[in-house]
């Protein structure tokens, strides 16, 4: 029935989306007052409802970060934890949602890992390299984005190309014997365009297991990745679209040896390697009022785990497959009505096997699930200065059933975007993964995750647009989540056949709290930015012994600062402050993790046009901290590099 619907649907639009990056990106990714991943097409700050960060180009040079999660650390309302130094396994969470309920996308590529237990992703190999924005939507945003939006949806937009042949090249060399080396090239003309990027980052890095704690062993990391897009217009009105992205990695583990399985130094490393690649076709109608997209995507994660010390090294495989099937249009149907709607077909595969002494060569875990959605989007300006938007998504999966997703959003600003008005509503779901439903801890009967979100605030812009401040409430409702249950001596019948464990719907949380933001540019050479968030995440399962606890690693408030100089010549100076409040680990708030203060210092010097010195201080005061239990953090690290464009 739904591929019916949907056949009918694409018919009514024909097919397609403006927010797949080609034609309309050369134009957003330098101005952060258009936004895409709101409503799925370029839309104005001041009519977009939903909370929205937007992270451009001149920000992540400025910033000079290695890794996207020591970006995303600054967005107001994302927290992330880090098992150990870089490279380990890095989570980042959007308003205290799961780790696994954040949609992300790569150049509208969604990520997120079927093989892993949630089918989150992990941001551990996710590096600024090639980036040219980061957009970071928070709030559920299932209507357009489907299963796992309850958090709220990251967005990474790589470069693209336009104009004559460009190339760019840097060269960083720092503390723990880290090196980096990233060069891209681009180009087009009003037929075609190119980018491709390549990048190389190495590092000794620290013991995963906190060296205050006895951990001697550096777990090093290093990491290559490719990537690029190509589009070239077949007419004036149909371009083709491909874009690739591939990232292969290596990092030291630690773990829990035996005889006592406390967490310890150990000879363990982790190999990961992650495909991308997209697709499309995009044509417009009717003079550019109806603007389309088809799409076919594919993505794969595969991880293993050795120890060379073992009798059998490799202990853990696993790979994880996405393949979509989009279709999608834009249509401006007056200047005051515009319809998005569209089709997506998933088919997300797993597959697992755990060698060891006693079984080198098991049988493999093979599952797979199939999603199938439509979905449709009207965002109407009913008078001038008001935007509201209304989308509904019908989701069947073959395992669980159907799914309603429905979001509401209103921008109002009687003054031209000086003072905006914004308030949201909708609900959230995420289906059970393949590992979830068929893995040996699997549940067949479970449910999928549901949620019920709103936020409302206020933007103001003071002093003819130097001053912006920003000021949004947020609360969320989570149900039948998915949980882990042990069996261990446990009679319950869910048990049965699952000596070990299983997953099942029982977990019910609740998420409160508010986000402000300040953006000052007291002159031309100043920029000042600042954020200060509060969270109250708690378990809301009544009659549970956890009941009313805080969740685990989920600082009750964050805070960072940000200031820039910029000298006449091309020279700049830079300082951050991240503070971070405590924390527990575990569901039962009895392991507590220590609030901490990070500091960085960075600058540039502009030795001739096109060529720039540049060097930071991370930590710059030493702070040791843990944002996991038991794993260390980086200390104080200086590092200097050169970067040259032609």
């Amino acid at each position: 029935m739904l591929r019916s619907v949907s056949i009918a649907a694409l018919l009514l639009f024909c097919g397609g989306q403006a927010v797949a990056q080609s034609t309309d990106q050369r134009a957003l990714q330098d101005n952060p007052d258009i936004i895409v991943t709101a409503t799925r097409a370029p839309v104005a700050r001041a009519e977009v409802g939903s909370s929205v960060t937007v992270i451009t180009a001149e920000d992540l040079q400025r910033r000079q970060a290695v890794s996207v999660v020591d970006v995303l650390r600054d967005v107001a309302g994302v927290t992330f934890n880090r098992n150990g130094g870089i490279g380990t396994v890095s989570s980042v969470r959007i308003r205290g949602a799961e780790s696994d309920q954040t949609v992300v996308l790569i150049d509208g590529v969604k990520l997120n890992d079927p093989s892993s237990p949630g089918g989150g992703f992990n941001f551990a190999n996710l590096l600024v390299g090639n980036l040219e924005r980061i957009e970071v939507l928070r709030g559920p945003q299932s209507t357009l984005y489907g299963s796992q939006a309850i958090g709220g949806v990251v967005n990474l937009i790589t470069r693209s190309g336009a104009g004559p042949l460009q190339f760019a090249l840097d060269a960083e060399i720092g503390e723990l014997e880290a090196r980096q080396l990233r060069g891209n090239l681009s180009g087009g003309t009003e037929r075609y365009s190119y980018a491709l990027a390549a990048g190389r980052f190495e590092s000794d890095s620290i013991s995963a297991f906190d060296e205050r704690l006895g951990g001697r062993e550096r777990d090093g990391y290093e990491n290559s990745a490719v990537n690029g897009r190509f589009t070239f217009a077949i007419t004036p009105s149909l371009e083709a679209d491909v874009r690739g992205w591939w990232s292969s990695s290596e990092v030291g583990v630690d773990g829990f040896a035996p005889p006592t399985f406390a967490l310890t130094d150990v000879g363990e490393f982790s190999e990961t390697e992650e495909q991308v690649g997209y697709l499309g076709l995009h044509w417009r109608l009717l003079d550019g009022r109806l603007s389309n997209r088809i799409a076919v995507t594919r993505s794969q994660i595969e991880r293993s785990s050795l120890n060379p010390q073992l009798a059998v090294a490799t202990t853990f495989e696993a790979e994880g497959t996405n393949e979509r099937v989009e279709l999608q249009s834009t249509f401006d149907v007056t200047q005051r009505l515009q319809l998005i709607g569209g089709f997506e077909r998933e088919d997300a595969q797993l597959r697992t096997r755990s060698p060891s002494v006693a079984v080198p060569n098991p049988t493999p875990v093979s599952s797979s699930a199939v999603l199938e959605a439509v979905y449709l989007q009207a965002q109407v300006r009913p008078t001038d200065g008001l935007t509201a938007t209304l989308g509904v998504r019908r989701t069947d999966d073959d395992r669980f059933g159907e799914a309603i997703s429905l979001r509401a959003t209103v921008a109002y600003t009687p003054n031209d975007g000086a003072t905006v008005l914004r308030a949201s509503l909708g609900d959230g779901f995420k289906a059970p993964t393949p590992f979830q439903l068929f893995s040996d801890f699997g549940n067949i009967r479970l449910a999928a995750e549901e949620s019920f979100a709103w936020d409302a605030g206020v933007e103001q812009n003071w002093l003819n647009g130097r001053v912006r401040t920003g000021l949004t409430y947020f609360r969320r409702d989570t149900k039948n989540q998915i949980d882990f249950v042990s069996c261990f001596g446990s009679s319950n019948p869910i048990c049965v056949g699952r000596p070990f464990g299983t997953f099942d719907n029982v977990a019910k949380t609740f998420a409160d709290g508010v986000e402000a933001s300040l953006a000052w540019q007291p002159t031309d050479n100043w920029q000042i930015d600042a954020s200060y968030t509060t969270l109250d995440a708690r378990n809301r399962v009544a009659g549970s012994a956890n009941f009313g606890r805080v969740l685990p690693r989920r600082a009750d408030q964050t805070a960072t600062l940000s200031v820039q100089y910029a000298f006449d010549g091309g020279h700049d100076l830079g300082a951050s402050v991240a503070q971070v409040g405590d924390s527990f680990d575990n569901a039962s708030n009895s392991v507590r993790l220590e609030g901490y203060t990070l500091v960085s210092l960075r600058g540039s010097v502009q030795l001739r046009e096109g060529l720039f010195l540049y060097g930071r201080v991370e930590n710059a005061t030493d702070e040791a901290y843990q944002t996991t239990f038991r794993y260390g953090s980086p200390p104080r690290q200086a590092f200097f590099g050169v970067r040259a464009n032609f």
